[in-house]
């Protein structure tokens, strides 16, 4: 397995039905992660990614003050 994701990848990668694992994924785990933490917390994710290296996701939410 190659760490970090390419360009394409990365640009698809909160979109329902994105896979990298072909038959073995559904590409509904990111989207369904994205869009609860955006609709229900208001908040967002973030990543950054080298293909060949790894990738580091970031879960931001708001906090009430």
């Amino acid at each position: 397995m190659v760490a970090g994701m390419s360009k394409d990848v990365q640009d698809k990668l909160f979109k329902e039905m994105i896979t990298t694992k072909g038959k073995n994924g559904t590409g509904l785990g990111l989207y369904m992660s994205y869009s609860n933490i955006k609709a229900k917390f208001n908040g967002s994710i973030e990543f950054e990614s080298e293909f060949g290296k790894g990738t580091t996701f970031r879960i931001l939410l708001p906090t009430n003050n």
